[in-house]
């Protein structure tokens, strides 16, 4: 099976060395793309194809091809293994893994954008949410935000509300995917208050696989129309390099 691929020249400058450095996060369109459109039924597995067909939505079935070729593209470049010959696995609980690797990945998709963020550390969560403008976010927050994070959003400039009510979601969302749980894990039993680019939160009493319960949240500007969070526990001074592929 030959192809191009069509990432190569945006990946060129790194490699797995770089993950000792930074975390890697890219963003991307899952609007009309004629350069990787074209690949989806080509390196994308028969689970995943089938998984896209049952899809309600042709919008949503192509956000998911676009998003999953992606990660098999940018996988490719730094394993010794094709993109098309990637085999995934999920946890108990649905996060997905390349057994016996060393490399770590999470990703998400909302609206016409896409993150994908690769690491050298195991536990890494990413959240990216479209922020609708006029959405009725309170019953959301009073139903999955903890009582600090409610009387927290609530004395912000109702400006920023909405915008507020989105990254303490996304934070939380970064943190329940890091440990593989996702709505599984109770949200209103941690706080997030987004108030810097970068910040800590804890979790108490939580029943994981994963002994950390600190994680580090970095708030990444994809742009002003979104929200995006990505989570590690590593604290030892690794940063995120941001790369937009389109």
């Amino acid at each position: 099976m030959h192809y191009h691929n069509p990432l190569s020249p945006l990946l060129t400058d790194f490699s797995y060395s770089s993950l000792k450095c930074w975390d890697l996060v890219f963003s991307f369109s899952l609007t009309h793309n004629p350069s990787i459109e074209p690949l989806c039924n080509i390196i994308l597995s028969d689970d995943e194809i089938l998984r896209a067909n049952r899809y309600l939505t042709e919008t949503s079935a192509n956000q998911f091809r676009l998003t999953r070729t992606y990660l098999r593209l940018i996988l490719g470049h730094f394993l010794p293994t094709l993109p098309h010959d990637i085999s995934f696995q999920k946890s108990t609980h649905g996060k997905l893994f390349i057994q016996d690797s060393l490399l770590f990945f999470n990703l998400s998709h909302s609206q016409n954008r896409g993150v994908i963020v690769i690491s050298s550390h195991e536990l890494i969560g990413i959240d990216l949410e479209y922020i609708k403008p006029r959405h009725q976010y309170q019953n959301i927050a009073k139903r999955y935000f903890s009582l600090i994070e409610n009387n927290w959003l609530d004395s912000q400039p109702r400006s920023l509300q909405i915008s507020s009510f989105y990254d303490i979601w996304t934070g939380k969302e970064a943190i329940a995917k890091n440990v593989g749980l996702g709505l599984l894990l109770d949200f209103t039993s941690f706080s997030v208050i987004p108030i810097h680019s970068q910040i800590s939160a804890t979790l108490f009493g939580h029943e994981t696989d994963q002994s950390s319960t600190q994680f580090l949240l970095h708030y990444i500007p994809i742009n002003k129309h979104y929200s995006c969070c990505f989570s590690s526990t590593n604290h030892l001074g690794t940063n995120y390099k941001l790369i937009t592929l389109s």
